[in-house]
């Protein structure tokens, strides 16, 4: 009864964080949502209601950005399996990350103040570009390495079968070759790569990036080290973090 309902739990899981996210890639562009992150009523651009706003954003924010992190370290994740069964903890991980997600989006308060607004054709087309590759390296790190792992559906299929799940390989292929965290950077692409920027966009792409960097290099890499060893060690040696092209600091 439990491995049924593990698959199917895992299975809608994974299509609501699917949905989820490619509502949020849309509600930072600006297209094809009803709602994005420059639509609603507008704080007043100064006094208590502009703090008021960039308060609950900041809390919407945190609300989303810090479970994210603390579900995902591996000393929650083994006491975390001794409430919630191992075969679905990582489908319950993104059921959290969506519902946080869209509660996030429904509750931004906007601030459509410009900062700038690019006119001209070029720099619209490359910041465009940017946001397309932000998609694509998020996309592709995904799929770069164990996607089924990562979303939780070869847990729940493997515990369907009866089966043990194998141990997770050292993978560096594809996206994995040019840095060592293409999700991170796509997200970076996708959060600043916009040729309108609003006051509430800039507010949402700072925080995040602040995220990013702090969640990359002083939890997720400390966890990469400690469970991959001197393989990881030799691959940080001779791939970079986020920037392509630039050389790894030895």
């Amino acid at each position: 009864m439990f491995r049924t309902f593990a698959l199917v739990f895992g299975g809608l899981c994974y299509l609501l964080s699917s949905a989820v996210l490619a509502y949020y890639l849309c509600w930072l562009g600006g297209f094809l949502v009803p709602k994005t992150i420059d639509s609603g009523a507008a704080a007043m651009p100064g006094g208590t209601a502009l703090a008021a706003a960039l308060l609950v954003n900041a809390l919407l924010v945190a609300l989303f950005f810090i479970p994210h992190s603390i579900l995902a370290r591996p000393r929650f994740k083994a006491w975390w399996t001794g409430i919630v069964p191992a075969p679905i903890e990582r489908s319950v991980y993104l059921l959290h990350c969506a519902l946080a997600m869209a509660a996030m989006m429904a509750g931004w308060q906007a601030l459509p103040a410009p900062l700038w607004q690019l006119g001209h054709p070029l720099a619209e087309a490359l910041l465009w570009g940017g946001f397309a590759f932000g998609w694509i390296f998020m996309l592709g790190g995904a799929f770069s390495i164990d996607h089924l792992e990562l979303m939780g559906l070869k847990q729940v299929a493997y515990n369907f079968l009866g089966a043990p799940l194998p141990p997770q390989p050292f993978s560096t292929r594809w996206f994995y070759r040019v840095v060592r965290h293409p999700i991170a950077l796509g997200h970076l692409l996708v959060v600043w790569c916009h040729p309108q920027m609003s006051l509430g966009h800039a507010f949402y792409a700072a925080l995040a990036t602040a995220y990013v960097l702090y969640a990359t290099y002083r939890l997720e890499e400390p966890d990469l080290d400690q469970a991959f060893g001197e393989n990881y060690a030799a691959y940080r040696r001779r791939v970079p973090g986020l920037v392509p092209l630039l050389r790894p600091r030895r």
